[in-house]
């Protein structure tokens, strides 16, 4: 029993009183038939008391007492106030139910205080205390990902079920999760042919017969490469044609990482077929449009995967120095799946670019590209392809400057003085 005596201990509450489908489905399943206190219907019941026991453990689980703040009243006097929200809206919220009910709970919840506060201890629930939800721990999942990574390469790069296995848990809500503020788009993106849709892509054009070569074919060498020249690369592996494009010139041409005095070539592309992709930048402001209960068995494992995906974008964004290509297996077995297993499939991603801040890549996949692979072509991308070079669009650029910006460490005792960052801790569970 977690409570002594309270005026409802023993009162019947049904599941029609609850609003939580999964509270809902506890209750039916565990109750018996009776005639409920709340609504005088006769259906399955459970007693306040056992409904209390439930809504302690989300309680214990996921909620502690808010931290108290230093506030500052007209005269700049401070006091301090405690953060958070009452516990009987947190206990409405988590079950669904009427005031009635959730004051029922809250004094079964509160029923044991005056013990605690008599044997001297801090009580276990205090109704005039505010509450704050428990920060997530990702720490497994992150390990996960680092097994993950590491399987790929030195154990098993092709039929790895782990890796997929992985990527299916991780991956199972990605067609619900919208964006905070985004009323119509999920993360997943569709992106209709339009006059304001441009993506731009550049080549290296130093040599002049190579600049010639693509100011004279520019379709078939700024679009994506032919198979046998399409080296491994951040969202394809070696032989695999796929589009790298940026939504401005300047990111693109930053993309090349050209030196002064190099020349290079840029071009616009448009859209002329709708296009799913999926935008790892709104990924980072993701919730789940389907509301998720504390009751449901896999609520914690849903929330963490949630936690986790609004740090993959800074994840599969991170920079790979030369020699080390073997790290961009993660991300490319990551596009792979994308293209192929998720039903419907995605055509491409959008990604932060690592070398110009604010700007924007995308990633097109060969499937909507329509990749010739016969050695007559004028290009590699056919005309079924989403993307289509706009006429008049293709310009050269000299670079005449590079702009680095950078961080500035301390070192002491031999070593990095590294800033702490918020993702570097994860978790207030006790």
């Amino acid at each position: 029993m977690l409570a002594m005596n309270s005026a409802h201990t023993n009162s019947l509450v049904c599941h029609r009183c609850v609003g939580d489908k999964f509270l809902k489905k506890d209750i039916r399943r565990e109750g018996d038939v009776g005639s409920c206190h709340f609504c005088h219907s006769r259906a399955k019941c459970v007693t306040v008391d056992r409904l209390s026991e439930w809504v302690a453990e989300i309680l214990d689980e996921h909620f502690r007492p808010g931290p108290s703040v230093p506030r500052y009243d007209e005269d700049d006097h401070t006091y301090y106030e405690q953060e958070g929200e009452d516990l009987d809206y947190i206990i409405g919220e988590i079950i669904e139910g009427d005031v009635e009910i959730v004051s029922a709970i809250l004094d079964e919840l509160t029923a044991l205080s005056y013990m605690d506060i008599k044997d001297g201890r801090e009580p276990r629930y205090d109704s005039e205390a505010k509450y704050v939800e428990r920060t997530v721990s990702t720490y497994e999942i992150d390990w996960e990902w680092s097994q993950f990574r590491e399987k790929l390469r030195y154990r098993s790069r092709f039929f790895n079920t782990d890796a997929r296995h992985f990527l299916n848990g991780l991956m199972q809500d990605i067609n619900s999760l919208r964006a905070y503020g985004a009323s119509e788009n999920t993360v997943i993106r569709e992106i209709e042919p339009d006059t304001s849709i441009a993506f731009y892509r550049a080549r290296r054009g130093d040599k002049p017969d190579q600049l010639e070569r693509i100011l004279k074919t520019p379709r078939e060498q700024l679009g994506p490469p032919p198979p046998e020249l399409a080296t491994a690369s951040r969202m394809n592996a070696e032989g695999i044609s796929v589009f790298y494009g940026s939504f401005d010139r300047k990111t693109c041409i930053a993309e090349l990482r050209p030196f002064i005095g190099s020349t290079v070539v840029t071009a616009e592309f448009g859209l002329q077929k709708p296009i799913r992709v999926l935008d790892f930048q709104l990924l980072e402001e993701c919730y789940n449009d389907q509301p998720l209960s504390y009751f449901q068995p896999d609520f914690k494992d849903k929330v963490v995967n949630r936690h986790f995906l609004r740090r993959l974008h800074s994840k599969i964004g991170e920079p790979v120095l030369p020699g080390d290509e073997n790290e961009y297996l993660t991300t490319q077995v990551l596009s792979e799946y994308l293209s192929t297993i998720i039903q419907p499939p995605i055509d491409g991603i959008i990604f932060s670019s690592v070398q110009l801040e604010g700007g924007l890549n995308i990633v097109l996949f060969g499937h909507v590209l329509d990749i010739r692979l016969d050695a007559k072509r004028d290009s590699t991308m056919g005309f079924n392809s989403v993307l289509i070079l706009r006429e008049n669009s293709v310009l050269v650029h000299r670079i005449k400057l590079i702009d680095y910006g950078f961080d500035d460490h301390n070192v002491k005792d031999g070593k990095v003085e590294w800033p702490f960052h918020e993702t570097d801790y994860f978790d207030d569970y006790e």
